[in-house]
């Protein structure tokens, strides 16, 4: 056994770790069989990384479908302390950086923003922003291909 204060202690603060548990639960049972495709080419991959800005520390959620991608990073607010979420189109290899996310909106200010505690509130957002990107593609590849 461990002590509570330090389970699943990897830098990240309470409310990012519950928006990242609740986003795996719901992904599961949202997401996942609407989506997944068995053939590689035209699957939906979804990968999490540690979003990471000094005293804001968080996760990034990530979107593939073929050659693109949208990032979903959120993390507490380092002066008020709400949860706020970046989305991002900037293609990476690994986890996008602070600056990656950040330069490639412009360095405009956060997208959403969440008061301390609405967890579930900030889940369901990200949620059908995911939902709604991947739509997008999907109905964006049938137009290509003439289906």
């Amino acid at each position: 056994m461990i002590e509570i204060n330090s389970y699943l202690n990897d830098g990240a603060n309470w409310q990012a770790q519950a928006v990242l548990a609740y986003l795996r639960n719901r992904f599961e049972c949202d997401v996942k069989d609407k989506y997944f495709d068995t053939d590689e080419y035209n699957r939906i991959h979804c990968e999490v990384g540690r979003f990471e800005n000094c005293r804001e520390q968080g996760y990034v959620v990530t979107i593939s479908y073929r050659w693109e991608q949208r990032h979903f990073a959120f993390f507490e607010h380092r002066n008020s302390d709400a949860i706020v979420v970046y989305v991002s189109d900037t293609q990476t290899i690994n986890t996008p950086t602070i600056h990656e996310v950040y330069n490639s909106r412009g360095g405009s200010d956060y997208d959403y923003h969440f008061y301390y505690g609405e967890i579930m509130k900030c889940g369901n957002k990200i949620l059908s922003l995911m939902k709604k990107y991947i739509d997008e593609k999907i109905e964006e590849n049938k137009n290509k291909v003439g289906k």
